[in-house]
């Protein structure tokens, strides 16, 4: 999809006196707070706003992951933007664009394979970078950090569904007090195809504001479960397909993958209530079901939440 052209923004002048035409790729609360332009050399430049400090995590992130990739010989796997600069004054992050053609589109064609086989390998080479992305986090963090609103907000807007969001994100919880971290890796925490660009066999990973260190499982787990409820016909094939290349590129997380589906799952669900678009109440319980079934193979205890649907 073309990306829509606007006037510059406010927030962009302040760093780009001569800016005047951009194009949007991302709003926030119905505004542009991602957008490119091209710079005098030619190249193309994205923008991003930030009204917090996330973006100098962004920042030193992306170095971070870049150089480690480079120690490592594991760049031709997995491409990161390059920083040009952080205005901190202006919270505006300047890097360059991703190259290539966007995964999602990819993999509603011929190519899919090469595109999951892609984005398996990137992200095993992020997992096994050993890039100091921040700081340790763990499920109840994700919970916190990932799911907005917070699943007890949700639940207290959806009385119907109440008990059992409560029961799962309780579960999700105390799951992690019995499944301590064995191996601690860098995460992107929300790598899915939106996020990616193919670039011949390269795939270029993009918005690392999220980045930190964890399980590897939740990176593989959110990937898996966007293919299972985004592509209507063939999801579910496709994320059986990822998750064998990533284990032929990357660590062995099965074992952890259900649990970190439930939590994905939860994740959708409450910005789908956020998001309240048409059939959002059919979809917060089909993602219920769906975090529920995950849950329960992971062995999750959801108690009398989980009766029968």
């Amino acid at each position: 999809m073309k990306a829509r052209v606007v006037p510059a923004p406010h927030w962009l002048r302040r760093v780009v006196p001569a800016a005047a035409a951009v194009a949007v790729l991302g709003t926030r609360d119905g505004e542009p707070h991602v957008v490119s332009l091209t710079a005098p050399d030619g190249t193309r430049q994205v923008y991003k706003h930030y009204r917090d400090g996330c973006g100098r995590h962004a920042a030193r992130t992306m170095r971070a992951v870049q150089r480690a990739l480079l120690a490592r010989g594991t760049e031709a796997a997995l491409a990161v933007p390059t920083v040009r600069r952080w205005h901190a004054r202006d919270g505006v992050l300047v890097q360059t664009a991703a190259a290539g053609r966007a995964l999602l589109p990819v993999l509603a064609t011929s190519q899919q394979r090469d595109g999951l086989d892609g984005a398996a390998s990137a992200l095993a080479a992020l997992h096994t970078s050993g890039a100091r992305v921040g700081r340790v986090t763990t499920m109840p963090d994700h919970v916190a950090d990932l799911i907005h609103p917070h699943p007890t907000v949700v639940a207290r807007a959806v009385p119907m569904l109440a008990r059992r969001i409560h029961r799962l994100t309780e579960s999700l919880v105390r799951w992690q007090a019995t499944s301590p971290l064995v191996t601690v890796v860098p995460l992107h925490r929300d790598a899915h195809p939106r996020q990616m660009t193919l670039d011949g066999r390269r795939v270029w990973l993009v918005d690392w504001d999220l980045a930190a260190r964890g399980d590897a499982a939740l990176d593989v787990a959110n990937f898996a479960l966007y293919l299972r409820t985004r592509l209507p016909s063939t999801g579910a094939r496709a994320a059986d397909s990822f998750v064998r290349a990533y284990l032929a590129y990357g660590a062995d997380v099965r074992e952890r993958l259900e649990a970190f589906t439930a939590c994905m799952a939860l994740r959708l669900l409450c910005k789908t209530w956020r998001l309240r678009r048409p059939g959002w109440r059919a979809r917060m319980v089909a993602l219920l079901a769906v975090a529920e079934d995950a849950a329960e193979r992971a062995g999750l205890d959801l108690g009398e939440s989980a009766s029968p649907r």
